[in-house]
């Protein structure tokens, strides 16, 4: 929500479309996935398994996590493939791992979500 509205300030022309596309390619404070599930898919990755059934943008999210994993377990051999994940997954993400259309639909659900909790606290005032 606040990167949303960092970019919509800096356009001069407000364009959902364009502003959502840059969104979504904006580095991230992290890898917005669980360290378990990540930990599963890395495993997965190392073992040789084919990922083909995935959604191509998750795929290249898993395939960045066991990149860096990899490169972090050889680096400091005494962490455990979970341990490397998990510090990993907390790391900055290059850019966020959704389409615009996704980036568009979560930033509305949020958006009336704020709204319900705004009207539930001034309800007394209705």
């Amino acid at each position: 929500m606040q990167l949303f509205h960092q970019l919509a300030a800096q356009q001069s022309v407000l364009c959902l479309d364009t502003l959502f596309r840059q969104l979504v390619l904006m580095p991230t404070p992290r890898f917005w996935v669980s360290e378990e599930r990540a930990a599963i898919v890395v495993a997965r990755i190392f073992r040789g398994e084919s990922l083909r059934n995935m959604l191509p943008l998750k795929r290249e999210m898993y395939l960045e996590i066991a990149r860096r994993t990899r490169a972090l377990i050889a680096d400091s051999p005494q962490l455990s493939l979970t341990e490397a994940v998990a510090t990993v997954v907390h790391h900055p993400a290059p850019r966020h791992y959704i389409t615009p259309s996704s980036a568009r639909i979560l930033y509305y659900r949020i958006k009336a979500h704020y709204y319900a909790e705004r009207h539930q606290r001034l309800r007394h005032l209705f």
